[in-house]
């Protein structure tokens, strides 16, 4: 039996096509996992709140402190050094939890598509 057809939509440049999903999310983040759950909701046709599973990931960590990341807001799954930035190729979640190791105001980047 074939595969269902994917899901086309009209594209940022009025192209149709794929489906073409971005999330970007900035601030400051707290302690706590739950302080910051990313959900990745399209961001690319503003209001169509789309819930999509990245491709890729990159975290940017602005702040002067550690930031841990865990795709369930329990286990820490990595961590993002002072400075770095992380890129993820070919990681499909439907979001993430962040927080900062020293104290409130970490702050932070964050791009999915």
């Amino acid at each position: 039996m074939p595969l269902p057809e994917p899901v086309y939509t009209e594209g940022t440049a009025g192209r149709t096509g794929l489906p073409d999903h971005d999330f970007y999310s900035s601030g400051t983040l707290t302690t706590a996992f739950l302080g910051t759950a990313l959900e990745f909701r399209d961001q690319t046709n503003p209001g169509s709140g789309v819930l999509f599973l990245s491709q890729g990931m990159i975290f940017a960590n602005d702040g002067a402190s550690d930031i841990e990341f865990s795709w369930d807001g329990v286990l820490v799954t990595g961590v993002v050094k002072p400075g770095e930035v992380l890129t993820f190729d070919n990681r499909h979640k439907e979001g993430v939890f962040i927080r900062g190791t020293g104290g409130g105001g970490q702050a932070y980047r964050f791009w999915a598509w």
